[in-house]
């Protein structure tokens, strides 16, 4: 009766160690994930924004649209690249300008999550989701800086810049945006490892 209560307490504490394990594990993995997105999201941001600032610079909002639309989708490509293999990095809205940038179901969910949040003003700096053998990394996009409404704010008085995005994106809904609106999103997704 002494052995089995002792074998049964040693295996519940060896149970119990075990789970432990696994919470720490998955602390672990949680915070590098973590740390990844934020990486990938701070190069694309940074990539973006550093072309975009010398084409704005060079030529205004419609030498920053031209460049845009045949370099946007490269350049997140490029940036992707530069991080280990199975990293994928995108762009979310819901009010989308590239087709490329629409959100799945669920980047859908987390993009109304964060305009909610947004308009509480509790808006985190990012979410993370834990998949079977992934993470997704979701780090919100603001309006914050003045130069983005150029193009994504009231642009009728630009006639050249709204004749472009008429052209090349008919069905371009990313328009209308005050400062601090919620843009969209930097999806990354990260492998368990």
């Amino acid at each position: 009766m002494k052995i089995s209560l002792l074998l049964l307490s040693l295996l519940l504490f060896t149970q119990t160690l075990f789970a432990e394990m696994t919470v720490q594990e998955r602390a672990i993995k949680t915070q590098r994930a973590v740390k990844i997105g934020k990486e990938v999201s701070q190069k694309l941001l940074q990539t973006l924004q550093k072309n975009l600032k010398r084409h704005m610079k060079k030529g205004g909002p419609l030498a920053a649209a031209k460049f845009c639309n045949i370099n946007a989708t490269k350049l997140t490509l490029e940036v992707q690249k530069q991080f280990n293999a199975g990293i994928k990095v995108r762009r979310v809205s819901l009010k989308t300008r590239n087709s490329s940038n629409t959100p799945t179901k669920m980047d859908d969910t987390i993009l109304e999550t964060f305009k909610a949040l947004s308009k509480l003003q509790t808006l985190p700096p990012y979410l993370m989701l834990e998949k079977k053998h992934s993470f997704t990394y979701y780090q919100p996009l603001i309006i914050n800086n003045a130069v983005c409404l150029k193009c994504h704010g009231d642009i009728k008085k630009a006639s050249a810049l709204a004749n472009f995005l008429k052209q090349h994106y008919p069905q371009d809904k990313a328009l209308g945006y005050k400062l601090k609106d919620l843009r969209g999103a930097i999806v990354v997704d990260i492998p368990h490892k």
